[in-house]
């Protein structure tokens, strides 16, 4: 096919991992996973959910029967937003210079 283009697929566990290991914090990737694990356990009091770990990185949340509309959507909603702020406190926080040193929030304000 002329003119088609071809996306590549990508892993997003990947896409995070490895600029961390490149930077020696790959010990953040697992601070962002128990930050999420917390915040899943402190909604179950809000909407009643059971998180399903299966093997990998990520969880399966299992909803009952038929959940209230508007709390599941305040809870998605509210959900991403934590991801957004704890991912970039986290992770975005510590990225690459162009010579493959790390920079992290603290040193980037002081430059």
């Amino acid at each position: 096919m002329t003119g088609a283009s071809v996306s590549k697929r990508t892993d997003p566990s990947a896409d995070i991992i490895e600029p961390l290991t490149l930077t020696g914090a790959l010990d953040r990737y697992n601070e962002l996973l128990t930050s999420i694990k917390h915040y899943l356990a402190k909604q179950q009091s809000v909407i009643p959910f059971e998180p399903y770990k299966f093997l990998g990185d990520g969880w399966i949340l299992l909803f009952p029967g038929e959940p209230d509309g508007r709390l599941l959507l305040k809870f998605l909603r509210d959900f991403c937003d934590f991801f957004r702020d704890e991912f970039a406190r986290i992770v975005v926080a510590c990225r690459l210079q162009g010579d493959g040193t790390m920079i992290t929030a603290a040193s980037a304000t002081s430059t």
